[in-house]
């Protein structure tokens, strides 16, 4: 048996322009709103983005410590994970172990380096200035945290 057929007339096929703008039209004030809705999720992905780098940055600090037998100074700050620091304490030995834009966090604000840490009592604290991108502050973000 041989399939029936489908006769369709010319041009009738397909969508017009108008009705692709229509639609194109509709999903854009749809993903405006939506988006639109999760602005404070930007906020909080910053924050915990920027949790996470401190967490990193205070692994990089303890690979410091294990290569040069000490933690950066707090003069010497993280910029010791960069380049070679000349002030004591000099490390024994050195690798780089971040970049200028590990010393940022999520909000483009340098962080802050400790030694001693200010709370705690550990060897060493970075701290994010947080949203506000001022320090000292209730919304401050610190690589120690509270047990």
């Amino acid at each position: 048996m041989k399939a029936p057929a489908i006769h369709r007339r010319a041009g009738s096929a397909g969508f017009t322009l108008i009705e692709i703008m229509l639609v194109v039209g509709i999903i854009v004030i749809l993903m405006g709103a939506v988006l639109s809705k999760m602005g404070g999720f930007g906020e909080t992905a910053k924050i915990a983005a920027t949790d996470s780098k401190l967490g990193q940055l205070g692994a990089a600090v303890q690979s410091y410590q294990t290569n040069g037998g000490t933690v950066p100074s707090s003069e010497q700050g993280l910029r010791a994970l960069v380049e070679k620091p000349s002030g004591r304490p000099v490390p024994a030995r050195w690798v780089k172990l971040a970049s200028e834009k590990d010393l940022l966090d999520a909000w483009g604000t340098p962080l802050a380096y400790y030694s001693p840490a200010r709370k705690g009592g550990g060897e060493f604290e970075i701290v994010s200035a947080g949203p506000d991108k001022r320090m000292n502050t209730e919304d401050d973000l610190t690589s120690v945290k509270d047990d």
